[in-house]
């Protein structure tokens, strides 16, 4: 097994604060996943529903793997 590979910043970490502040979630459709993840963590586990949300947010192409994914199938 070989080591984990060790990132590093490339921006000060003094700029974490005001980089983040220029986020926008709006913009890139955060605020409509947030409320998935906040009833899962409560839940424990996603639905299938939530499941398929998530993997459309997080990008078009996976949205077909997903969607074929069985249920009750964990990977």
């Amino acid at each position: 097994m070989s080591a984990p590979t060790r990132f590093e910043l490339r921006f000060p970490i003094t700029e974490v604060s005001r980089i983040a502040n220029g986020y926008d979630i709006k913009e890139h459709g955060d605020d409509k996943v947030e409320p998935l993840g906040l009833s899962a963590r409560e839940r424990g586990y996603l639905t299938r529903e939530e499941f398929l949300a998530l993997c459309a947010w997080k990008t078009e192409r996976s949205k077909s793997r997903c969607s074929a994914k069985r249920r009750g199938v964990n990977q």
